[in-house]
């Protein structure tokens, strides 16, 4: 099969705007379109703040199916469904990709009506993500993993850590699991520059930067604390965290009882992540759950170290003494250490941002991953009949 024979239909969600599991399937999208793949995107319209990616997809080839409407609640799912049978009724793809258990469930079944190959990314361990929901939250949760595992004929965990997650979980998956990894929108982070936003926010010392959720699971309150820390042993810096959530409160209370309000910014959600990134001196993730960490990578293209928790895939995407530096999980001392190392010798930053910046431009670019995606594409493809 040639790559013009390949018509390959992603079906993404997107009437919050698209989450980081519908931003890495768009970058794979827009990977295989650049490498002349037929590729096609069904989704409903974003919010404003996503239009931008929309029309980067559509200037590399995509051809992008958006239906007019968000209906509420599940008459939203319904809607996505129809678009989805119409699409592949149309289209008739060789492969159909989806990224989340609840899009799988519903575009997977669909999918062995038209014959096409069957691909879902994970993107992180349904039994902890469920965790801590509703009783018939995680019931919902668990039969939308078990449907979605059982009908994919390839599963592509977003790293190798995950992929031994779900095999101690569910031995029987051995065979089925490809792990790939997550692209970014390597152009849009390389050439991103950050001297603007460093003026018109005011900085003139290092500056230390995480994009994360504001949630307990992504450890923006051990940064706080190393923060407080570090500014007790006199290491002058400048902490910035692009997100929001449930958390923001909780955050701001524990920056002004640590007496670092005036030297921690959180944001709030932005648009400009990539200016943020490279207007920073060092990012930094201090998660204490992570299946990939598309942050890491993405300061890596902007030529950052970053520093990471040791914990799940961000040990695959960082290289510590490297392009970056671990920490122990949990552990705002350390952290604290790590920060300090970096902060205190420049050229040591400058020489991890620029292996950094070398290790994402060969691992994690949408063309680089789109072509390990296309040789699991290739084998489920070849065996299904037309």
């Amino acid at each position: 099969m040639s790559l013009k024979g390949l018509r390959v239909l992603f079906v993404v969600p997107a009437r919050s705007g698209y989450t980081g599991a519908s931003i890495a399937a768009l970058n794979i999208a827009l990977g295989l379109a650049k490498l002349g793949v037929q590729v096609h995107v069904a989704t409903t319209r974003p919010p404003s703040k996503h239009l931008g990616l929309l029309k980067r997809l559509r200037e590399a080839g995509v051809h992008l199916h958006v239906g007019s409407f968000n209906p509420p609640g599940a008459l939203y799912w319904a809607y996505l469904a129809y678009l989805a049978f119409r699409e592949l009724a149309s289209l008739r793809p060789r492969v159909v990709h989806p990224h989340l258990p609840k899009v799988a469930a519903i575009v997977l079944p669909m999918s062995i009506l038209f014959r096409a190959a069957r691909v879902m990314t994970v993107e992180g361990d349904p039994v902890h993500e469920a965790f801590g929901a509703s009783l018939h939250r995680r019931l919902l949760l668990r039969a939308l993993w078990e449907l979605s595992q059982r009908l994919a004929q390839a599963l592509l965990p977003c790293s190798s850590w995950l992929a031994e997650v779900l095999k101690r979980r569910s031995p029987g998956l051995e065979g089925k699991l490809y792990p790939t990894p997550n692209p970014i929108d390597y152009e849009r982070f390389s050439s991103a520059d950050g001297s603007r936003l460093r003026r018109k926010l005011g900085l003139d010392g290092p500056v230390v930067f995480t994009a994360a959720r504001l949630d307990k699971v992504k450890g923006v309150d051990l940064l706080i604390e190393a923060a407080a820390k570090l500014l007790r042993r006199g290491l002058k810096a400048s902490f910035l965290v692009a997100g929001e959530g449930p958390s923001r409160r909780e955050l701001e209370d524990l920056a002004l009882k640590l007496g670092v309000a005036d030297r921690f910014f959180l944001l709030g959600f932005r648009e400009d992540v990539e200016e943020l990134t490279a207007a920073c001196d060092i990012a930094v993730l201090p998660s204490r759950y992570e299946p990939f960490g598309m942050p890491a990578a993405e300061a890596g293209a902007c030529g950052k170290p970053v520093v990471v928790s040791a914990t799940g895939g961000l040990r695959e995407v960082v290289v510590d003494g490297v392009t970056g530096l671990f920490f122990r999980p949990n552990d705002a001392d350390d952290l604290a250490r790590a920060l300090a190392e970096l902060l205190m010798d420049p050229e040591l930053r400058r020489r991890m941002g620029e292996a950094g910046r070398l290790r994402v431009s060969k691992l994690f670019t949408p063309e680089a991953v789109a072509r390990r995606v296309l040789k699991v594409y290739f084998s489920k493809a070849a065996v299904m009949p037309r």
